[in-house]
């Protein structure tokens, strides 16, 4: 990938300095690797929790400027959840219901005497 996007090659070393420095592009490879998991490794029988689209999966390199992600697509929740996890992201990945559930307990809340 690195070498696709800058036209040179790069070694071991080199590139984990740059996962490192460069955290959107840490998530997109773990998001790359949650896809394969999904789509190659995992046996077809078993049930799929992170069912999630190519451009549900791109959104994770948005996880690093955030601190919350909202979404209302359950295998773009598991699949982002796991990568803010193993890339150590301090962002709260939750679903849309949850996130809306906080507004409306805020607001009954405020209303009580």
């Amino acid at each position: 990938m690195y070498k696709r996007g800058c036209g040179r090659d790069i070694d071991e070393a080199g590139i984990r300095q740059f996962t490192a420095a460069c955290p959107p592009f840490h998530a997109l490879l773990l998001s790359l690797g949650v896809a394969q998991f999904n789509w190659c490794i995992r046996d077809t029988r078993a049930r799929s929790i992170y069912r999630a689209g190519r451009l549900d999966l791109f959104s994770a390199v948005y996880l690093p400027f955030c601190d919350r992600y909202v979404t209302n697509d359950s295998g773009q929740y598991e699949a982002l959840r796991v990568v803010a996890q193993e890339a150590n992201l301090d962002v709260e990945v939750s679903r849309y219901a949850e996130f809306r559930r906080a507004f409306l307990i805020g607001a009954g809340a405020a209303q009580r005497p």
